[in-house]
């Protein structure tokens, strides 16, 4: 089972860059990830690209934290601050 304290570390060259980390059980992979790309591909600084909204891909729209088969379908939930069209 996930635990809330997943720690992430980004290096470069051998270096380290950044240390971060995000809340969300199951999501915190998906977390890990919207974050980096937000630093690395959108050049945001640690502080923004945490307080960027996220989406979070789930098998269950009631339960978030089941694991297991995706074949009944994927769930998106997207965070306040994701534009409208960009989520349809």
């Amino acid at each position: 089972p996930y635990h809330t304290i997943i720690p992430g570390m980004l290096t470069k060259d051998g270096k380290l860059e950044a240390a971060f980390g995000v809340m969300g059980g199951f999501m915190q992979p998906q977390g890990h990830v919207q974050v980096l790309m937000n630093m690395i591909e959108y050049g945001m600084n640690p502080q923004d690209a945490l307080d960027a909204p996220r989406i979070c891909l789930s098998n269950s729209a009631t339960n978030a934290h089941t694991v297991g088969s995706w074949a009944t379908g994927v769930v998106m939930a997207a965070e306040e601050g994701i534009d409208e069209d960009t989520v349809a």
